[in-house]
């Protein structure tokens, strides 16, 4: 009897209490992320001659990309240069010096479209490539992209400075 006391006393009280649950929905949005920045501003390409034939010196841009939709696998052209308007007299020129990878490494990565110098003219022109990714993290960028811009003379130039607009941009696929 000593041990049936307590055995009903404990059936006995789970009767005494209830409990009472709520189911509430969640929801969590991550926002889409195309972001393209510069934090530098308007540089010079100097020439020490007026030839044709001539090149300026260079200048190193390096833009911090982040990424969360763009399409899956390779995308060419992920990256693209133009200018605004024409040079007189010149020709410029860029090409990707490196990308550095700031996320996890099963993220998306980019590489130059072509090797070396590319001519930059007034309509889009590949500049660099997105490297598929793994898993999840394939829709994903996020690193800094540093390009070299130059100019040659196309032919003798007269004295003066020239200012133009180059607009480069990151496509998604999408």
């Amino acid at each position: 009897m000593r041990f049936r006391i307590p055995l009903l006393l404990f059936l006995f009280g789970i009767g005494l209490f209830s409990t009472s649950a709520w189911a509430v929905i969640l929801n969590l949005n991550v926002p889409p992320i195309l972001s393209f920045e510069y934090d530098g501003g308007p540089f010079t390409l100097p020439f020490s001659s007026f030839l044709e034939g001539s090149r300026s010196g260079t200048h190193a841009v390096t833009y911090r990309i982040r990424a969360n939709q763009m399409n899956f696998g390779m995308l060419p052209a992920a990256i693209s240069v133009r200018l605004g308007e024409a040079f007189d007299h010149v020709r410029l020129e860029a090409y990707v010096q490196a990308y550095q990878n700031l996320g996890p490494s099963n993220f998306a990565t980019l590489r130059e479209s072509r090797s070396g110098f590319q001519t930059i003219e007034t309509v889009d022109k590949p500049l660099a490539d997105k490297q598929a990714g793994q898993g999840e993290g394939d829709p994903c960028l996020d690193g800094h992209l540093t390009v070299i811009y130059g100019a040659i003379l196309k032919d003798d130039a007269p004295a003066g400075t020239q200012t133009r607009s180059v607009i480069v941009t990151l496509h998604d696929g999408n």
